[in-house]
């Protein structure tokens, strides 16, 4: 049987990942750039990172709760 809220948890954690990597991306490419900017970049990437782990320890804690 389907579970809705896992396949919801599944999206959003897919959506995460991706927000992170192309956080990562543009980290890649901030260089040469002044110590302040590349701090803002870099703090968006934590960001993503951060909301990428939380997204995925909510799909787990999901999946241990209900086995699906």
């Amino acid at each position: 049987m389907r579970c809705e809220e896992r396949v919801r948890l599944v999206r959003n954690y897919l959506g995460r990942v991706r927000e992170y990597s192309a956080a990562v991306r543009e980290s890649g490419h901030a260089t040469g750039i002044p110590m302040v900017e590349y701090e803002l970049v870099f703090a968006v990437a934590e960001a993503a990172r951060s909301l990428a782990e939380e997204a995925h320890r909510l799909l787990q804690q999901h999946v241990a709760q209900h086995h699906c």
